[in-house]
């Protein structure tokens, strides 16, 4: 792949640009508190570790990226979303 004139400035300065993608967070907004459930329990059965993100592993995510465990990572998305991606 060739990298663009500011692309390369950015690597050349040893600028790191990752990204996190996280979803579906925890949270759902239904009217209903039976709704609320069934929406819930039917969008979990889609997300193929069975629930949504957590907020702390989101943050772990973030972690991870700041760290020297991911030096070498640069223009990538992290995907914290379950398997929905893959």
């Amino acid at each position: 792949m060739t990298m663009t004139r500011p692309q390369m400035r950015i690597a050349n300065s040893r600028f790191r640009s990752t990204r996190i993608s996280a979803r579906p967070l925890s949270r759902v907004t239904v009217v209903s508190a039976s709704a609320r459930s069934d929406a819930t329990e039917m969008f979990n059965r889609m997300i193929p570790l069975g629930r949504r993100v957590k907020a702390d592993e989101i943050a772990k995510a973030a972690l991870f990226i700041a760290s020297d465990q991911s030096g070498f990572t640069t223009r990538a998305t992290l995907m914290v979303d379950g398997g929905m991606s893959a």
